[in-house]
């Protein structure tokens, strides 16, 4: 059934794949079925390291969204121009003072909504229990945060939480 069929995320450090089935029906047949990537650059807590930020962004040119998760929002504004056709997104962290970019947001992108955050505001420095109910509530399959400085991936009941890590001093 073609409504059965789930967006795969593969993550890899600061990258995620997301696979995309398409079908087409003639007839009331499935006769071709495509699979389309999109890849999506996600960065985390800087902190002051635009080095850093600007070689993560060098490392993946064909990567066609890029996601920022906080703590370094000056940063990602020195980057913007290096990141010119490409689709921005990014929220503020907890060390992101006089900063207008929201605390979250839900995006779609490949077919799967996406909660962003940098963490703080779930606590997810106590546990990922504030991030999967935000995800239930606003039927989301995807949450990506920063906050903890540590690269981290879980599953729980079909919900994907992944974190980039820091990208300071090449900590991803």
């Amino acid at each position: 059934d073609f409504f059965d069929l789930i967006p795969l995320i593969i993550s890899s450090k600061l990258l995620l794949l997301i696979e995309t089935p398409t079908i087409i029906i003639y007839n009331n047949t499935m006769i071709k079925r495509w699979v389309i990537w999109l890849r999506i650059l996600v960065l985390s807590d800087s902190h002051g390291d635009i080095y850093s930020m600007k070689k993560a962004i060098d490392a993946q040119p064909t990567a066609e969204v890029v996601i920022f998760l906080g703590d370094g929002y000056a940063d990602f504004e020195k980057c913007k121009p290096l990141l010119d056709g490409k689709q921005l997104y990014c929220v503020k962290g907890n060390n992101d003072f006089y900063c207008n970019y929201p605390k979250n947001a839900i995006i779609e992108e490949g077919g799967l909504k996406i909660y962003i955050t940098h963490g703080h505001y779930e606590y997810v420095k106590s546990g990922l229990g504030g991030l999967l109910s935000v995800l239930k509530r606003n039927n989301c399959k995807l949450a990506l945060y920063g906050h903890t400085h540590n690269q981290q991936e879980d599953n729980y009941d079909g919900f994907k939480m992944f974190n980039p890590g820091s990208i300071r001093n090449d900590e991803y």
